[in-house]
């Protein structure tokens, strides 16, 4: 005899919220690595084709557990325009949400990238820094603790990656 086994098949509303939580978590610790097209591809899929119930998704927003809940309802929004079906306040709830500019994101993404290699520290930092400034987050912190005159080349290198970013949005 051979007993039926049923496995678990997460819903398109905790696939979602599962996908915020990722995008955020990454965001809070590198967001030039949170903030990428592929995390708001899986949320775009969703919104657009899944059945989401948006009072389950409100109350994970509200309960704390995706982060900072403004960030996780722009993500949503962000997520649900580029799915080409904007959703509004009654889905993502009545607390702020922060406005993201995927456009404005990915645009900085390219510039970037189109100047300096992936790799390259300088830029990196460039794509760090701007991301974090576009969504509002602090600057980066350090992973370790850092001696002083490598604290002041990192406070350097991050106060000037974010004026070349306000540069760069400013000629918008």
């Amino acid at each position: 005899l051979v007993e039926e086994q049923h496995a678990f098949a997460p819903t398109d509303s905790w696939l979602l919220v599962h996908a915020v939580t990722h995008a955020l978590a990454d965001a809070d610790e590198r967001a030039g690595a949170g903030f990428r097209l592929r995390y708001w591809l899986d949320g775009a899929v969703l919104v657009l084709g899944g059945e989401i119930r948006w009072e389950l998704v409100r109350d994970r927003i509200e309960s704390g557990e995706v982060g900072d809940p403004r960030l996780a309802r722009g993500w949503l929004w962000a997520a649900s325009r580029l799915a080409g079906q904007p959703i509004g306040m009654d889905e993502l709830g009545t607390g702020d949400l922060t406005a993201l500019q995927l456009e404005r994101l990915l645009a900085w993404r390219l510039t970037v990238l189109s100047r300096y290699a992936g790799t390259d520290r300088w830029g990196r930092k460039l794509l760090e820094e701007g991301a974090r400034a576009e969504v509002g987050l602090l600057p980066e912190r350090p992973w370790k603790p850092l001696g002083p005159i490598a604290e002041l080349r990192r406070r350097a290198a991050t106060r000037a990656a974010r004026l070349a970013w306000g540069w760069w949005r400013f000629r918008l």
